[in-house]
């Protein structure tokens, strides 16, 4: 069993109206046990908060050395081709954004996937900096000659100026996404830009799977889940 602690809605506060949606454990990882964990709707905005959430000092033991992202390199041939022509796609849409020369941050980068492709994809002028929690998924990082910020992603790092914050599949790992976000505003350069994609809530999947099943609920690592509206 791990520590837990109230969840919050980051739009109405933690004194929020809860509503059950869904219970479920740790089905990919098993970092937890047999522990189940409730993800509830803020009446009033819709969003989905795991409630209650790990305690903040339990986060590091949710992401095994085997955590899926940080061994995507190792995916059989066919599937990582499949998803590298997705994540291209994203590179592409961020590069239409990008000044000559700009400074680009992944952020919870993990083992560096989208940072290889925005190298091989993206300007190449670009400057590319991955900040992710220290650990040895950022060791490759280095050695391949990116630049990478090892620190809890939190207002006491300091992130460098930056002309893109790139949050792919990231901002629904934080209890209070909108505490991060004020970091990464503050570090922004003018006309700068955050890149955020994160699970639909309101999905066709999530509607399927909605009871306990769906893969955004990412049982017990997602924090918070958003749809197009309250996000």
């Amino acid at each position: 069993m791990i520590r837990t602690v109230a969840g919050s809605c980051p739009n109405c506060g933690p004194d929020f109206e809860r509503r059950p949606v869904a219970r479920g454990r740790d089905y990919e990882y098993r970092t937890t046990a047999r522990q189940e964990f409730e993800f509830v709707a803020c009446v009033t905005c819709g969003t989905l908060v795991l409630d209650p959430r790990p305690a903040d000092e339990e986060i590091a033991g949710l992401y095994p050395p085997h955590y899926e992202p940080y061994l995507f390199s190792n995916l059989p041939r066919l599937v990582r081709l499949g998803r590298d022509r997705i994540q291209i796609r994203k590179v592409r849409a961020i590069a239409r954004w990008l000044p000559s020369k700009a400074t680009v941050v992944d952020v919870g980068c993990g083992a560096g996937a989208l940072l290889r492709l925005l190298k091989d994809y993206g300007p190449a002028d670009a400057r590319l900096v991955g900040w992710d929690f220290p650990g040895p998924h950022l060791e490759h990082l280095t050695e391949q000659g990116f630049e990478v910020l090892a620190a809890p992603i939190t207002s006491a790092s300091e992130p460098p100026e930056a002309d893109a914050f790139v949050l792919n599949q990231v901002i629904e790992h934080f209890a209070e996404p909108d505490q991060l976000l004020d970091v990464l505003h503050r570090a922004l350069r003018p006309g700068g830009v955050i890149f955020i994609e994160t699970p639909e809530s309101a999905g066709l999947d999530a509607h399927w799977f909605r009871a306990g099943h769906w893969g955004g609920y990412h049982f017990p690592r997602h924090l918070v889940l958003f749809d197009k509206h309250n996000l």
